[in-house]
C-alpha cells in the first residue's frame, strides 16, 4: 500500500503500488479514478511519509497509472 499526497493541501489518498523498481511504479489509485491524478504527484511509501518519491505520469489506464520517479 501507499498514498498519493497530490501537493494541494488536501488528505493523501490509498494506492495500491502493484510493481515498483529503480525508476518507477504501476499504481492503482483507490479512492479516485487515474485521470483525476495529477501528472506530478508525491508518492507515499511508509505510514508517517519519509519514505517517498517524487512522480511522473508516464501513462494511464480506466483502473492504474504508471509512473517515473523524478527528482525533487
Amino acid at each position: 500500500m501507499g498514498a498519493l499526497d497530490l501537493g494541494d493541501g488536501s488528505a493523501s489518498m490509498a494506492c495500491e503500488v502493484l510493481d515498483i523498481s529503480h525508476g518507477g511504479a504501476r499504481l492503482r489509485p483507490l479512492m479516485c479514478a487515474p485521470d483525476i491524478v495529477p501528472d506530478r504527484f508525491t508518492l507515499l511509501l511508509s505510514a508517517d511519509g519519509k519514505v517517498r518519491r517524487f512522480c511522473r505520469v508516464a501513462w494511464r489506464t480506466d483502473g492504474e497509472l504508471g509512473v517515473e520517479f523524478a527528482a525533487a
